[in-house]
């Protein structure tokens, strides 16, 4: 699945080097030109991760309110937040995590910048929701999220929440069964009744979406719409 970007950039000239860049890796960029700008394209487009460029001091009240209004928003408050900034001081970067945003500094190129932001949202995803498809799940609160993040559809037990999530990490891939039973720490017994446990968990109104699959003898799969 490709992944999305939402970049409030001011120059548009650099906003579409950096674009031209990203297609190529297969990374999709949605512009706005103001932090004002940046939440109603969050909420659209419901990206991997959100950039700021140029000057966007994180100092500014502009910004401090998008931080905020991000933060209060569950469908949101997961993504992770990036600024590249020409300044790169320490005061600023202290100044930039107090409001949840990493700061990559000054001076990257292009590449650099999409290696750490593709680098840092696998940081993020191993301790935040991971957003799949129509859903996304928080392995924090064992809960599967609904219509693109918008509502909380169902908690689940924490057995089911880790090998959904396992699942969904490798969408459309077959997860051995031996990867599964380390990363649940079950017997080869535990695998018989897990299908049938994790298909009464889906929600009826989302198991068109969301469908979990035996594939005999290789591992799991998961294909979610």
């Amino acid at each position: 699945m490709q992944m999305k970007i939402v970049v409030m950039a001011k120059a548009s000239r650099s906003y579409e080097r950096m674009k031209k860049f990203f297609q190529k890796e297969k990374v999709s960029l949605v512009r706005a030109a103001t932090a004002a700008q940046v939440y109603p394209q969050a909420m659209k487009h419901f990206p991997d991760a959100i950039l700021l460029v140029g000057e966007p001091e994180s100092q500014t009240g502009e910004v401090k309110a998008l931080a905020e209004k991000l933060d209060k928003t569950s469908r949101l408050s997961f993504i992770p937040l990036f600024c590249l900034c020409r300044e790169g001081s320490i005061e600023h970067r202290k100044a930039a995590l107090g409001l949840g945003i990493d700061c990559l500094g000054p001076g990257l190129d292009t590449a650099s910048i999409l290696f750490f932001i593709k680098g840092k949202i696998s940081l993020y995803r191993k301790r935040s929701a991971l957003k799949a498809g129509s859903i996304a799940l928080d392995p924090q609160a064992d809960a599967l999220w609904a219509d693109h993040g918008m509502r909380k559809s169902k908690y689940l037990t924490p057995e089911i929440s880790r090998f959904l999530y396992l699942l969904a990490a490798h969408m459309n891939e077959v997860v051995s069964d031996q990867e599964v039973q380390r990363h649940l720490g079950i017997p080869s017994t535990g695998l018989r009744m897990l299908l049938s446990r994790v298909r009464q968990a889906i929600p009826a109104h989302l198991r068109n979406a969301v469908y979990v699959d035996r594939v005999p003898g290789q591992g799991f799969r998961i294909i979610i719409s």
